[in-house]
Formats: structure tokens, sequence, C-alpha cells
């Protein structure tokens, strides 16, 4: 799990306020709250809908030429 560290400490590692720390809850249990806080889950962005990219065919020659004109 990713904790937040608030206050300098040395665990496996030293660690100054800021850094970030990953860990297992039940080892560092004791520091949370006070030298450490949980990390929040970063917010992902949708991604965009997909463009249809394919057109429908025209059902004859006539058809696409008045389209063509139209644009």
């Amino acid at each position: 799990m990713m904790f937040k560290v608030i206050r300098y400490h040395i665990g496996d590692k030293p660690y100054e306020p800021g850094d970030d720390r990953e860990a297992d809850e039940t080892e560092v249990s004791h520091l949370i709250g006070t030298v450490l806080e949980r990390a929040k889950p970063e917010a992902k962005k949708a991604e965009p809908a997909l463009k249809n990219k394919m057109e429908a065919a025209p059902a004859n020659k006539a058809a696409r030429a008045s389209k063509n004109k139209r644009r």
C-alpha cells in the first residue's frame, strides 16, 4: 500500500516529508497518523469515446454525387 510521509523518519531508508513510501500496512500501522498517511488513489481520466471512422457506403453513384455536392 502507498503512504505519504508527513514527518521525517528512518524505515528501510530515510524518508523526508512529502516522500511516497510503499509498505505493508500491518508493518507500519504504528506510524499511520503521526508519521504516515494513506495516499489517496489518483483519479484516472476517462478514455475518449472512439470515433466511428467508417461511413456508410452510398447505395449508388447518384447518391454519392449528391452527397459530395452538399459539402
